[in-house]
């Protein structure tokens, strides 16, 4: 046998996952299984991460930090993070993200996660604050929930139709149900994707 060589970054790959649906859609708020989590952690960012081994790491958030009780917290967004479409993420973009969840006409299965935030407010350019109804140690765990990503701030709510995000990858085709397809995001703030393009295939039928 030949020693195994290193892969190099680049090319294309197809994989098959056995999830997604025709009713899925690009709504954040009702991602809900495999094929459309695996979809949104492709093409969008979120404030924080959590790493491989558990701890919470920056994203589009550079830096957090909390009060002495952790009722209230604060993320300073990272400089130059630009949806695909060019547009930089602001902290309008922020709120308004996390403010499509909540509220009593969200019906986004995130809306539980965020029902302890009691405001949200921009303070200066960069930073956002969160006001909690107590304590909550834990909370960056919350906005790095898969229905949490960053979406463009659209009037009172927010662009999730066009799949405008600012993660790794652009989404070329959503044809849900049966296919997805990515390129790589060539002004990624982070670490870019291992591949040039992806394809992912959902395979729900066995016959």
């Amino acid at each position: 046998f030949g020693m195994a060589k290193a892969q190099s970054r680049g090319g294309h790959v197809r994989c098959g996952k056995g999830h997604g649906q025709t009713t899925d859609t690009l709504n954040p708020g009702t991602y809900e299984n495999g094929f459309t989590i695996d979809m949104a952690h492709g093409i969008h960012g979120y404030l924080v991460e959590v790493a491989p081994d558990g701890t919470m790491i920056p994203s589009v958030a550079e830096g957090w930090e909390a009060s002495d009780d952790a009722s209230e917290w604060r993320f300073k967004l990272r400089k130059g993070v630009t949806f695909h479409s060019g547009k930089e993420v602001t902290v309008e973009d922020v709120i308004a993200s996390v403010n499509f969840h909540r509220g009593e006409g969200s019906t986004s299965a995130a809306g539980p996660l965020v029902a302890s935030i009691t405001d949200i407010k921009a303070e200066g350019d960069d930073t956002i604050a969160f006001i909690l109804d107590g304590g909550n140690a834990d909370f960056p765990f919350t906005v790095s929930d898969y229905h949490i990503p960053i979406l463009k701030a659209d009037g009172d709510s927010v662009d999730w139709q066009s799949g405008d995000g600012c993660g790794a990858y652009v989404l070329k085709d959503a044809n849900f149900g049966v296919l997805a397809a990515f390129e790589r995001n060539p002004n990624y703030f982070g670490e870019d994707g291992y591949f040039d393009s992806i394809e992912m295939l959902s395979i729900v039928d066995l016959n």
